[in-house]
């Protein structure tokens, strides 16, 4: 009995699904008085109406327009009605009339119920879209929150380096004018009274005026180194006179000697064809980054390499010292971090990028990548503890 259902199941299926396509009037007579024979194989009029359903909704609609889904249920129900409609009635009279009439109810009764459960289903999806909105106008108020607070602490970031870029900058004047003042103009009274006293006494007595001339020079010797020493201070010669690589070697091997940590350098000599302005960034993001390592890393040991990658050139700076989260150092806006906030910004300032990675156990690493055409392949390898090699 069950394999009947079955085969009359699949059979209504087909033939529905024909007529919906071809519209054939010998369809709908073929159809006739099926519904009796799954009645006949047990099915009741409601499970034969289920299953008409069921084949609307999940096998014929999904494949169809919204604007045709209308038109197609009504066909469809017209097609039930075939099905349920006797070609030979076994009744007669107001039996028979009542029999018909039934059919005709559950056969309208089909129809609004397709309706119905496809109305449903669009409401459902509705639903759903509105859910799925609602979630991406929460996640958009979200990111927009991130945002602007991103935007605040950068904006405060870029006040507080300002303001703190003026205060170094008039430290360093008020520094420089103090120390000329104290120590050069000093040197240099000295001298010439040095000088007054070695004329009045050449007049007098020449012997022992030698002496007195070689303490006259070593005084005048203090003062060029004391001179040389603070215009290396604000910018190094030999940065711009020989270039990146012999001025980081100087100032490296200067920091070795004062801090005792080991360190080597790695470095394309093709980077030596950046303009002056890019070199310069190099330099002081190397400067700064080596500050905050002999201040706040206890590192023993550290690698500075300067490669060629596409399109430019990238120095990493490692060191084996203690970890920090980037992230939160980037976003604060301490006057402590600010160093490394000035990296990225003189970096960016010339299309360059920025990037720290540090992880308990492997210190730090600071990369700096600026684009300058292609890279170089020739490298120069220095370690400070030995010299070139």
């Amino acid at each position: 009995m069950m394999n009947e259902k079955n085969r009359l199941t699949q059979q209504y299926r087909s033939s529905l699904r024909a007529f919906l396509k071809h519209h054939r009037l010998t369809d709908l007579e073929a159809i006739r008085g099926m519904g009796s024979h799954m009645i006949s194989a047990g099915l009741s009029v409601l499970e034969f109406a289920e299953i008409h359903e069921h084949i609307i909704i999940d096998k014929v609609l999904p494949n169809l327009s919204i604007d045709t889904q209308a038109a197609t249920i009504k066909q469809a129900a017209i097609f039930f009605s075939s099905a349920l409609h006797t070609p030979k009635p076994s009744v007669r009279g107001s039996t028979q009339r009542i029999t018909r009439s039934n059919n005709a109810t559950v056969a309208m009764l089909s129809q609004r119920s397709t309706e119905f459960s496809i109305e449903n289903s669009k409401l459902k999806q509705e639903i759903n879209n509105c859910k799925i909105n609602e979630l991406a106008l929460v996640d958009g108020e979200k990111r927009i929150v991130f945002l602007l607070e991103r935007s605040r602490v950068q904006e405060a970031q870029m006040r507080q380096l300002s303001r703190d870029v003026l205060a170094a900058q008039e430290n360093e004047r008020k520094e420089i004018s103090r120390d000329l003042h104290d120590v050069i103009a000093q040197t240099l009274a000295g001298i010439n009274i040095r000088l007054a006293a070695l004329k009045r006494e050449a007049e007098l007595n020449a012997k022992g005026i030698d002496h007195k001339i070689t303490h006259a020079q070593q005084m005048v010797s203090k003062a060029v180194d004391i001179v040389h020493r603070y215009a290396r201070k604000l910018r190094p010669e030999v940065l711009d006179d020989l270039g990146l690589i012999p001025a980081l070697d100087c100032y490296l091997r200067t920091m070795r000697a004062r801090t005792g940590i080991h360190i080597k350098m790695k470095a394309c000599a093709d980077v030596e064809g950046l303009n002056l302005a890019k070199r310069t960034v190099l330099f002081r993001v190397a400067q700064e980054a080596l500050t905050n390592i002999s201040r706040h890393a206890h590192a023993e040991n550290i690698s500075v390499d300067i490669s060629s990658v596409s399109g430019g050139f990238r120095m990493d700076i490692q060191d084996d010292g203690r970890s920090f989260d980037p992230q939160r150092v980037m976003l604060s806006s301490r006057k402590g971090h600010l160093g490394i906030i000035g990296m990225r910004e003189r970096l960016e300032m010339v299309g360059g990028s920025f990037e720290i990675v540090s992880s308990q156990g492997k210190g730090t690493l600071v990369i700096a990548k600026i684009q300058a055409g292609k890279g170089a392949t020739r490298r120069i390898t220095n370690n400070l503890n030995g010299g070139r090699r």
